[in-house]
């Protein structure tokens, strides 16, 4: 990530469209593609709009044979007597090919804006862009076709539970669907829709299932997403630290300064390549609800 203070000044002068020979000198070290430029922006600023960005693991990779290697491990520490062979583990290691897909996005801003030094043209890209990109993240990660695009947790996701309606029973059969293992650290994912209609679910003593006063269930975080709009696949739990984005190219922006001048404005071409899977089948499940015909 290009964040000294240099590059940055760099960067902001070259949005400005007044870069001199020293600033490209400083852009070229996060140069991505000859004429764009890597453009940093907070994590914490991309988890505002994008769940998976906080929850999920975020690896960056540059490696040209497109492979990343998975461990998954069932192995325990027992108690020894001096003198006892070491029980062999059950770790395997699986190769995990990734591919590189492209979002992107196009801003537009006046010129008169951007030769203003009052304007705070940084901060305005970093929201845009951070909303933009955030908010398309989160949609691949939840519903990506695995093909042209990365592979969504509700196409990756095996079914937990299959029910033909919302009930207290079968989200207590979700939660266990998965091991102890990866509910320590799981997390609800759901619509609006169907958050509305668990925070009405009660137990046969009249218990909420939903504990309104930390939104959680069974003490797990409930997120709710608008991207979740599947008629069946109504909840994912789970632990989203298996569930991996891998960041091919960060975010890079590209100055416009000739294509829009008869409007009298500057565009800002940003993109980012990454890919995203499921490493571990059993950390995550998905809850269908198949209403009978």
């Amino acid at each position: 990530m290009k964040n000294n203070k240099y590059y940055t000044i760099a960067l902001e002068n070259m949005l400005r469209t007044k870069n001199s020979l020293e600033d490209i000198s400083f852009l070229k070290e996060g140069s991505t593609d000859g004429d764009s430029f890597e453009y940093p922006i907070e994590s914490e600023v991309l988890e505002k709009d994008n769940l998976f960005r906080k929850h999920a693991t975020i690896i960056t990779s540059t490696k040209g044979d497109g492979k990343i290697v998975a461990v998954s491990s069932d192995a325990e520490a027992i108690i020894m007597d001096e003198g006892d062979s070491y029980q062999e583990d059950s770790d395997t290691f699986v190769e995990t090919k990734f591919n590189s897909f492209k979002i992107g996005s196009l801003a537009k801003i006046k010129y008169s804006f951007v030769s203003d030094n009052k304007f705070d043209i940084k901060d305005y890209l970093n929201k845009e862009f951070s909303r933009r990109f955030g908010r398309a993240e989160e949609d691949l990660c939840i519903n990506g076709n695995g093909l042209t695009e990365p592979t969504g947790l509700l196409i990756a996701c095996s079914t937990g539970v299959t029910t033909e309606a919302l009930t207290y029973d079968s989200i207590v059969d979700l939660f266990f669907s998965i091991g102890k293992e990866y509910r320590n650290n799981a997390v609800w994912i759901m619509s609006d829709e169907t958050a509305m209609e668990l925070r009405k679910l009660k137990d046969e003593s009249g218990t909420p299932l939903w504990n309104h006063n930390n939104d959680t269930i069974f003490g797990k975080p409930v997120l709710t997403t608008p991207y979740m709009t599947d008629s069946e696949k109504k909840v994912i739990f789970g632990d989203l630290a298996y569930y991996w984005i891998i960041i091919r190219k960060p975010l890079s922006v590209k100055v416009l300064k000739e294509k829009y001048m008869t409007t009298n404005d500057i565009g800002y071409a940003a993109n980012e390549r990454l890919d995203a899977k499921l490493v571990q089948d059993k950390a995550i499940k998905v809850l269908v609800v198949s209403e009978e015909e």
